[in-house]
């Protein structure tokens, strides 16, 4: 699979940066994020909007940006007929769910 990096992606230069800043530099350089307001991490980001504004090229590139793996998980991937089989599927170490 190809990596899709920042500049891969068009438009959606203020949400590029954004994400740069909360989720890629941290990872990459841990180091300055360790004191003072920067220590404070981030739990987690949501992206939404309709179909079709690029959402998956943005965690894609985050992804590839910070040296994280993206697997891409659909709603039938979760759903299971007996009780704790969902979950088991989303265990996955080291990964980066956007």
């Amino acid at each position: 699979m190809l990596e899709t990096r920042f500049a891969d992606v068009a438009g959606n230069e203020h949400v590029k940066g954004a994400l740069d800043d909360l989720i890629s530099k941290p990872i990459r350089h841990p180091h300055l994020f360790n004191r003072g307001i920067l220590k404070a991490a981030r739990s987690g980001i949501l992206l939404f909007g309709p179909p079709g504004t690029g959402k998956t090229m943005l965690a894609r590139a985050v992804a590839a940006e910070s040296g994280a793996t993206f697997i891409a998980i659909g709603p039938a991937d979760l759903n299971s007929k007996w009780v704790g089989e969902g979950e088991k599927f989303a265990r996955v170490r080291d990964c980066l769910f956007l």
